[in-house]
């Protein structure tokens, strides 16, 4: 791993340790929810897990960036950063994003891909390209279609220096959607990536945890030689559940605490500290490198 090039990145994603949505990302969320209803009286229900226009707008507006400073601090683990700077130097990276909603973790990644880019240290060549399959799964075909429109937006980007191969939408709940999320790694090629972020409460509900286990596991087991990474959180309020799933894959589970800025509709700047649980699954030593 390039512990510059890791130093480089994290620096420029949370200044001082304080996580922030850059300029792009800010102007693209902004553009996409004023695209969408607005609904004063949405069921809990329905913020909970978007189903609606209107229900993918207030996820937008208030979880989102959340979400995607959490995976992107998981994916600034040394131990998964080496990973996703090796699938830089390839020029590829595949993404499985289950329960993905409107695609926060999918977002996550992108941006840092595009950081690594733009840093020209080395997986960050100057004037190099990424391409990236994403499929994203999730119950609500309007997040989903959201999911899409803010991964290709942000790729458009000349200075993104990403390509979007394909961007899938499965439409089966997990784990039902197993057996198509493995025949999708076979026809794009074996996932890097498995992200499971904030879907356990709903996928609960109607499955097992011992169902979700052996779903997850079957949708890594096409990891390449280097092995599908997997990264499951879970929001502080749900500590319990997140530590039976860990305990049935045979993992550690973890806290952390991260802290962030945020610009709301009213356009003020909000600091806010969150605690969130997380598992790490497969991930590769973090061996040092030289730039």
């Amino acid at each position: 791993m390039d512990e510059a090039l890791l130093s480089d990145v994290k620096n420029k994603v949370a200044p001082d340790g304080e996580f922030q949505l850059d300029e792009r990302w800010a102007m693209i969320l902004k553009n996409e929810a004023s695209r969408l209803p607005k609904r004063a009286d949405l069921p809990e229900s329905e913020q909970r897990c978007p189903t609606t226009r209107a229900g993918v707008r207030w996820q937008l507006e208030t979880l989102f960036a959340r979400h995607v400073f959490q995976v992107q601090d998981s994916l600034l683990l040394p131990e998964v950063f080496s990973k996703l700077e090796g699938c830089c130097r390839r020029g590829s990276v595949r993404l499985a994003d289950i329960g993905s909603g409107a695609g926060a973790a999918s977002v996550a990644t992108l941006d840092l891909i595009a950081r690594i880019i733009g840093s020209g240290q080395g997986a960050g060549r100057r004037g190099s390209n990424v391409a990236v399959d994403i499929v994203l799964n999730d119950a609500s075909t309007e997040a989903m279609a959201t999911g899409v429109r803010l991964i290709t937006t942000f790729a458009s980007q000349p200075s993104s220096g990403l390509q979007v191969g394909r961007a899938v939408t499965v439409e089966t709940p997990f784990p039902k959607s197993a057996r198509q999320l493995r025949r999708l790694g076979g026809a794009i090629g074996p996932y890097d990536f498995c992200f499971m972020s904030y879907a356990l409460v709903p996928l609960k509900d109607d499955s097992p945890y011992d169902d979700i286990a052996t779903g997850l596991q079957k949708t890594m087991q096409l990891g390449d030689s280097s092995g599908t990474c997997g990264v499951v959180l879970q929001d502080q309020f749900h500590e319990s559940m997140i530590r039976r799933l860990a305990a049935k894959l045979g993992i550690p589970c973890s806290k952390a605490t991260i802290r962030q800025k945020v610009h709301d509709p009213s356009n003020s700047n909000e600091e806010q500290t969150y605690s969130f649980y997380r598992c790490i699954l497969n991930a590769e030593p973090a061996a040092v490198t030289a730039s």
